[in-house]
């Protein structure tokens, strides 16, 4: 139908959602593929429904496509279709920050390996690359850095990707580094590399937020206390005189925490400069 029709690309619905939108958010991944061939003549016809955002959420078409697990063959053709998809402030993650759009060309690149797919592998890789850079840099440029220190994982690592998306939040200006996440999405997804620096990345963040005025947010699970790794960054941040604020999680439905998070991250005065920055 395309080929005779290739202007029914264009078509919006109601909520002004692209066909490509729909496609990759029902394609129901590994059980319903979308044909890549339908993808590619989508993409081909409309070119811009790439770079448009689906009604809710503000995802792009590829973030769809990593919510339904869509094939690497799509993926990778979203990618190339629309590079910049690649950038930090395009690339929202659920409320826990699971199955980001980090974790998919992980995944994809894992499968090109195997299957010895070389072309897959060589762009899923630039991506990740492209995308650590990117990541990277947002933090070092941000007027105001702030940074977690959190449990690896239970409560506390879950509470920790709510406290960041709502920091972020609060201003274009405000970063949150979040090492359970962040340290791999800037190590391009290598995970050896990753755990490897994760102390040196960290003490490089708070050497950051010090200049710039932020804090340490300190994210304690009631049930589960501190771990000594977090005693240990409240000494660290002490050291560099980075002050420490305390957001606290417990057991409760999701809604729940996520609404008591957002509030104690909206008293903490977290959009604003510590005065005692350091020059």
């Amino acid at each position: 139908m395309l080929e005779k029709h290739p202007e029914r690309a264009r078509d919006k619905d109601s909520k002004g959602n692209y066909p490509l939108h729909v496609l990759c958010l029902n394609g129901r991944g590994r059980v319903h593929p979308p044909p890549i061939s339908v993808i590619r003549e989508l993409i081909k016809s409309c070119p811009e429904a790439v770079k448009s955002k689906w009604w809710r959420h503000g995802r792009l078409p590829i973030h769809l496509a990593v919510q339904s697990f869509c094939s690497d063959e799509v993926l990778v053709a979203l990618l190339n279709a629309y590079p910049d998809s690649a950038k930090l402030k395009d690339a929202p993650e659920d409320r826990h920050g699971q199955r980001s759009l980090l974790d998919a060309p992980k995944d994809a690149l894992e499968h090109a390996k195997n299957e010895n797919n070389a072309a897959a592998e060589a762009v899923i890789t630039t991506f990740l690359e492209q995308r650590g850079m990117a990541v990277k840099r947002s933090f070092e440029n941000a007027a105001l850095l702030h940074l977690l220190s959190t449990r690896f994982t239970g409560v506390s690592n879950d509470a920790a990707a709510r406290v960041k998306l709502c920091v972020e939040r609060l201003g274009e200006h405000v970063a949150c580094f979040n090492p359970n996440a962040d340290n791999n999405k800037i190590a391009a997804g290598k995970d050896a590399e990753a755990n490897a620096i994760w102390l040196l990345r960290w003490r490089e963040m708070l050497s950051r937020a010090a200049v710039t005025g932020g804090h340490v947010v300190q994210v304690l699970s009631v049930a589960e206390g501190l771990s000594h790794m977090q005693h240990a960054e409240a000494d660290m941040a002490a050291d560099k005189g980075v002050s420490v604020v305390l957001v606290t999680c417990g057991e409760g439905c999701d809604e729940d925490v996520d609404e008591d998070v957002d509030t104690q991250v909206q008293s903490l005065g977290l959009a604003v400069a510590r005065t005692s920055a350091l020059s």
